[in-house]
């Protein structure tokens, strides 16, 4: 049974990253950054841009140290094995881009 703070968490998450899949390309397309310089929205969104980046990194940390399914189904709590199931799935390649690839667009 999931915790309700982690499905709390796991759907801000999910709505960062449905707000970044909206705003990256919107502005890539049309340079928000550029329209709105010097204005109270521009700070704003760069506030938030940052808000939201840190809360990735720490959703990257966290996987770290969230118990997982084992291959055999069972729970584990072990470190270890978390982190060598975490890097072994998408999801890890996934938060890894959402945190450091979003500079390599702009």
């Amino acid at each position: 049974m999931r915790r309700p703070i982690k499905v709390r968490w796991d759907y801000m998450v999910l709505l960062f990253s449905i707000w970044n899949a909206v705003i990256i390309p919107f502005d890539q397309a049309f340079d928000i950054k550029y329209l709105t310089q010097g204005s109270k929205l521009s700070d704003a969104l760069r506030i938030f841009d940052y808000t939201v980046d840190f809360i990735f990194i720490i959703d990257l940390i966290l996987g770290f140290f969230t118990s997982t399914t084992d291959r055999k189904g069972f729970i584990t709590f072990n470190y270890k094995d978390i982190a060598s199931i975490y890097t072994s799935q998408f999801r890890f390649y996934a938060d890894f881009l959402s945190v450091f690839g979003s500079g390599w667009f702009e």
